[in-house]
């Protein structure tokens, strides 16, 4: 008499998940994505400042692994964008006025103007 198999021992070795179990979940995409739509720092850098996280290289196969991941990660990317640009707009309707001490007038800063444009 044979002994009957459990149902993964019928499922062929080649097709077997190997490794270790996956971090991933909806609630941890979630909180990825919206750190990333909300603030103007890199992937690296969110990284480092939330230790529960995966590592960056987990996170980009994770786009290619779960869709709807990748269409999150998307949409949060196009966020960011839009928050960096409002920043760089503060920034540069900033006053950039100084007092000269020579004449008391008040003067306009263009070199600060220049290297704030050179640098956005």
């Amino acid at each position: 008499m044979t002994k009957k198999k459990k149902p993964e021992e019928l499922i062929p070795k080649h097709l077997k998940k190997s490794g270790r179990p996956t971090l991933y979940t909806p609630e941890l995409a979630d909180e990825i994505c919206d750190a990333i739509a909300s603030s103007e720092l890199g992937l690296c850098h969110l990284v480092d400042q939330n230790p529960h996280w995966p590592a960056r290289q987990i996170i980009f196969i994770w786009r290619r692994k779960y869709p709807e991941f990748e269409y999150k990660y998307t949409k949060a990317k196009e966020d960011q964008v839009e928050v960096s640009v409002e920043h760089m707009q503060e920034i540069m309707n900033e006053p950039h006025k100084y007092v000269d001490l020579e004449t008391g007038f008040q003067k306009l800063d263009t070199s600060m103007l220049r290297l704030k444009m050179d640098a956005i």
